[in-house]
Formats: structure tokens, C-alpha cells, sequence
């Protein structure tokens, strides 16, 4: 059995899109799952919490940090240690400084937690202590200025971040002012200083999202929110440059309105998946391991209304999608060889954002 924690929404939030959402979570919810089946069980009651629209697991899996995606004076980050059956136990919160946090990223030896505040366009930064609990924040980088779409790109708008294959910098999508940002990681002071150089900029509008990195560490790839279009970028001493760009949907979808959302490779780098919202469903790209270079295989429904976030368990057999707006976990077997996926079934869960696996 592997552990499985969805983030939902539970307290009314106001959304990028000037909505007032109301979630029908409760919290962290924990489940078990069998890869060799595909079946999901409750594992003891959600973890109260509120707006955990993104889970954050450390390295080697004991501790377990969530954003509190709320006001710009109650946002916060939430440290969790993971008992021996994996059920969250909390350990404490710290203010973030900005609205909305919607994503995080910790190194690898544990001594760092970044934070993307959408709302607030802005990264914090917190210790984590021995225990793994969160020390008070040690820096907080505001981005400033505006894009080219006066709804979405009023301001900036911080969607995630991401460490470098060295962890010696952070990467930063700014989905309102259409770049990523690269900055260099003081682990002693906790702070962020901008690498002159090696941002890289989108055309305007584009919307730069969610970040993932090729297994090998060798190229970035990039979810357009605005631009519905997925982009590479090849990763040199920590610097970008542009590599391919290419649509999130088949020609003649034929949907007016399509955000592409979480993206992520296969554990050989071999294929790369990425979440449409409002087509519905999962790309599935192939990947050239020395160019980084994408072809399109597969798009397949996910059975559901806006898939905003998915994994693939540890074998690599199974993706999980969480599909937010019905409700419901689709999973799907992996086929290893080609990358193609083919729909299982699916499974009631009340406002799944975000889905992970330890």
C-alpha cells in the first residue's frame, strides 16, 4: 500500500478569475492505495486545514507541508510529521506574507521551504528546524509591474517554484508578468538574491504556470495557463534557453476555454504529462531525452470537470488524476513502453486540488 493525501478547498476563496469558490473539503484528506489495482480506501479522517491547495512532501517522506491559500492577512504554510501510518501530524504554521499561496518546494536535505504567493506575487522563504516544523519566515521577494491581459496580468501573479538540478537556485513562474525568474538559494542566511541573466521571458500573455524538470535535469518544462501551449527550456549552469513551444490541445478541439494546469515527466524522462483544464483531460507528450523535444501521443479524458492536479505512483503504472470541479479521483494505467494511458475508474473525493503520493 502507498499513502495518498489530496488537498482540497474548504473555506470560500476568491480565484484568479474574480470568482468566489467554495470547496467541499475537509481538510487534508489521507487514503491508501494499491498500485497493484488501482483500489482507494480511507485512511482514519481528514486532517482539518484549511485551503490546502497544494501538498508538499520532503525528502524521504516524514514530513508533510501544505499552503493555507486564504486572505493576504491569514495565508500561511502548514508542517505536518507523518506517523507510522502516514496520517499528518501537526506540527505548526507560519504567516506566509502574501495572498494565496499556492505551490511550495523544499531541497532535498530538508533546510529550506519555498512558498508562491499568487495573490501576493511574491516567494517566501522558511526554515525548516530539525523536527520539521517551520521557523519564522527568513525572506519574502515581491514581484512588481503587470502583463498584457488586464484580467489575469493586473499584477504579478507568483504560481510555483521549483529548485534547480543543484538546488544552488530557485526557479520561479510568474504567471502576470510572464517570466520565470531565477533566483540563487544563501541557505545559511535563508534568502534569495536574483541571478542577473538567466530569467527567461514568454510573449505577452502567455501566463506561465507550473514547472517541472526532466528526470535528468537537463531541460524545464512550463504550463501557459493564458496561452494554452506547453514550453521547454534547456537548463545550462542554472540558465534558460529556449528550447520548443507547442499546444496543450489536439488542432480543432473545438474548446473555447482551456488552462493548462500541473505538469510532470515520467520517472526515465521518456514522456511528459500535463492536466487540461477544460478539455478535460491528460496530454501525453513524447520526450527526446537529448533535445528535450516534445511530440503529442495521447490526449484522454479524464472522466471528470477540471483536472487541476495528478501524480503517477511509484511504479510508474498508475496516474491519478484529481479532478476538481466533479468531484472525483480518475485513475488510469500506464503503459511503461509507449507512455499511452487507459482509463480504469473512478472514485468520489469532495474538491481534490492536489494529489500526492509518498
Amino acid at each position: 500500500m502507498e499513502n495518498m493525501y489530496i488537498g482540497t478547498y474548504n473555506a470560500p476563496l476568491l480565484m484568479g478569475t474574480g470568482e468566489i469558490y467554495q470547496g467541499d473539503g475537509k481538510g487534508i484528506h489521507c487514503l491508501n492505495f494499491d498500485p497493484e489495482n488501482g483500489t482507494l480506501l480511507p485512511s482514519g479522517s481528514p486532517v482539518p486545514a484549511d485551503n490546502t491547495s497544494f501538498l508538499c512532501l520532503s525528502s524521504g517522506g516524514r514530513l508533510l507541508y501544505a499552503v493555507n491559500e486564504l486572505s493576504a492577512e491569514d495565508s500561511a504554510v502548514s508542517a505536518f510529521s507523518l506517523d507510522e501510518d502516514g496520517i499528518p501530524v501537526y506540527l505548526n504554521s507560519q504567516l506566509t506574507g502574501g495572498a494565496s499561496p499556492c505551490h511550495l518546494a523544499a531541497d532535498s536535505r530538508n533546510r529550506l521551504l519555498f512558498a508562491a504567493n499568487y495573490g501576493g506575487g511574491s516567494i517566501s522563504v522558511f526554515p525548516i528546524c530539525p523536527d520539521g516544523s517551520l521557523g519564522e519566515r527568513s525572506d519574502l521577494i515581491v514581484h512588481d509591474g503587470q502583463g498584457a491581459d488586464p484580467l489575469r496580468q493586473e499584477a504579478a501573479h507568483v504560481h510555483s517554484v521549483l529548485l534547480s538540478p543543484d538546488e544552488t537556485c530557485l526557479f520561479s513562474a510568474d504567471l502576470g508578468l510572464d517570466k520565470i525568474f531565477v533566483y540563487e538559494i544563501d541557505y545559511t542566511s535563508g534568502t534569495l538574491t536574483e541571478r542577473p541573466g538567466a530569467s527567461a521571458l514568454f510573449s505577452p500573455a502567455s501566463g506561465p504556470r507550473s514547472l517541472t524538470l526532466s528526470p535528468d535535469g537537463r531541460f524545464l518544462c512550463v504550463t501557459e495557463e493564458l496561452s494554452n501551449a506547453v514550453s521547454v527550456f534547456a537548463v545550462q549552469e542554472n540558465r534558460l534557453s529556449f528550447v520548443q513551444r507547442i499546444p496543450a490541445l489536439p488542432e480543432g478541439s473545438g474548446v473555447p476555454v482551456n488552462y493548462p494546469a500541473e505538469a510532470a515527466y515520467s520517472r526515465d524522462g521518456r514522456f511528459l504529462y500535463v492536466s487540461n483544464r477544460g478539455h478535460n483531460s491528460i496530454a501525453v507528450y513524447a520526450a527526446v531525452r537529448d533535445t528535450g523535444m516534445l511530440t503529442p501521443i495521447q490526449w484522454i479524458s479524464t472522466q471528470g470537470n477540471t483536472p487541476r492536479s495528478f501524480t503517477l505512483d511509484a511504479s510508474g503504472r498508475r496516474l491519478i488524476a484529481a479532478n476538481q470541479d466533479s468531484g472525483s479521483l480518475s485513475i488510469f494505467l500506464r503503459n511503461p513502453a509507449d507512455g499511452r494511458l487507459s482509463f480504469s475508474h473512478s472514485v468520489p473525493q469532495p474538491t481534490p486540488v492536489c494529489v500526492r503520493i509518498r
